[in-house]
């Protein structure tokens, strides 16, 4: 058969195309070809993995949120497959034995299990309906280090379940306490599970102490049922933060608006503030109008549902153990990007053109094992001059980088007083992201080289 036409009657890209290739060299053609025979040997290999905390794949019967009945999904139970990767995967058993040596759990002393959700989408991203997005949800132990929280190999998939499906359930925060629920029942992680291999066991102590929400809040407006940054009440950590569009604060005192730059100000919710919320709301829910319920829920910034996340009391600590992804409050339309691209319409009108960054940063060959994340396209998806910068984050990083290195050598020796002051606010800001970088990758890998290639020491580099 001709090479070129192998596969083309069905959509597969060259890289899962090569692998499936170097597969039958490696292992031989398979006699059976059909999507049923696939499906029928995974689920054989499924029934393979089963513990003696039972399968790894457990289907969890989950109400739908208009009451006609139940609908099922499938969870990898926490517990079983804690203890089949034990059993079957060496990097993870030596490295989590290991640990346990150091840091043994104790009933005083519980591992901690951290847990993140996002929305996938599978295909075409800007298709008007994909029926392909799903909600996926993760879980991994904060004990087993910052080396091993940074490797796939150390998280779980908890689900992945069609956003369809979750629409009906009636969002993340109605699903997150049946996935939660899965580390107390029916093996209660907190009080106790013996994991063992040959001649090794321990009695494993761990409770869920951290959510990691995305770094654009919208995971974490879906898990805790809060009104998000588009409410009034916009910050779900914060009980008297409001937008400052709102103008309440020019009536109370007691309310700081967004643009407040004094954090000491702003008070933080803990477990008893949550609580006392939707105890309110359980209260007011069947007594006030639909349009006073509303307004109550706009002033606390809560969306209130019986069986929400939330309003569960043994899941009301989550919102204090709620953690923002520092890479995209910095580097994914956050901080970093936005600076950037003030800092880039700053130059424009200095004389500094938008095509001769783009060809300054065009001009950088980055090392192979960057090539993936080469900034030049992050100027491309700029639509306006002060745009923030269009990009992974890695890409940003490594734009950042670059765009240092131009101010350095083009711009600081000779512009205006008022450019120079918008070129030293964006060298304090690579300072900062300096030592974010540094000090994740000092934990990560262990040592302290630059985080980046560069033909000078990135830590030299400071405000003029």
């Amino acid at each position: 058969m001709n090479l070129s036409q192998f596969g083309r009657r069905s959509f597969v890209s060259l890289r899962g195309l090569e692998s499936v290739l170097k597969d039958i060299e490696r292992h031989g053609l398979p006699k059976a070809h059909s999507r049923s025979t696939i499906k029928r040997a995974r689920e054989k290999q499924i029934e393979e993995y089963s513990t003696s905390y039972g399968p790894v794949l457990q289907a969890l019967e989950v109400p739908l949120s208009d009451g006609s009945g139940n609908t099922t999904i499938f969870v990898s139970h926490p517990v079983s497959i804690i203890q089949s990767a034990i059993t079957h995967c060496k990097l993870f058993r030596e490295h989590f034995v290991r640990r346990c040596n150091d840091h043994p759990p104790r009933p005083d002393r519980k591992w901690q299990f951290a847990v993140y959700s996002d929305e996938v989408t599978p295909g075409n991203a800007l298709k008007h309906n994909n029926e392909r997005k799903l909600q996926v949800c993760y879980f991994s132990v904060l004990e087993l280090g910052s080396w091993a929280l940074s490797r796939e190999a150390f998280w779980f998939c908890l689900c992945a379940v069609k956003s369809s499906t979750v629409q009906k359930i009636g969002g993340m925060s109605l699903l997150m306490p049946h996935l939660l629920d899965l580390f107390r029942m029916p093996f209660d992680t907190s009080s106790g599970i013996y994991l063992r291999r040959e001649d090794w066991r321990v009695m494993f102590f761990g409770q869920v102490a951290l959510h990691i929400g995305d770094g654009d809040e919208v995971a974490c407006k879906s898990v805790l049922g809060v009104k998000g940054a588009a409410g009034t009440v916009f910050c779900a950590c914060c009980q008297n933060g409001v937008d400052f569009k709102s103008a309440l604060q020019d009536h109370d005192d007691r309310l700081i608006p967004s643009t407040c730059l004094e954090f000491s100000r702003f008070r933080q919710h803990a477990t008893e503030s949550v609580r006392d919320a939707h105890e309110l709301l359980r209260e007011r829910c069947e007594v006030e109008t639909a349009a006073g319920f509303k307004l109550l829920e706009q002033s606390l910034g809560f969306n209130w549902h019986e069986r929400s996340l939330l309003s569960i009391p043994r899941h009301q600590y989550l919102l204090s153990a709620t953690m923002f992804d520092w890479f995209h409050i910095y580097f994914v339309h956050g901080v970093a990007s936005i600076h950037a691209g003030l800092t880039i319409a700053e130059l424009h009108k200095g004389g500094h053109q938008a095509q001769d960054i783009a060809l300054f940063v065009q001009a950088f060959v980055m090392p192979r094992r960057l090539q993936g994340a080469r900034p030049k396209a992050c100027l491309e998806k700029r639509s306006n001059k002060t745009d923030p910068l269009k990009g992974s984050a890695s890409e940003t990083i490594n734009f950042l980088l670059i765009l240092r290195c131009y101010i350095l050598h083009f711009v600081l020796d000779d512009c205006s007083p008022g450019l120079r002051r918008c070129c030293q606010s964006f060298l304090r800001l690579c300072s900062i992201t300096d030592t974010l970088l540094q000090s994740w990758k000092n934990q990560t890998l262990g040592c302290n080289t630059p985080c980046h290639i560069t033909s000078c020491h990135l830590s030299s580099w400071t405000c003029m």
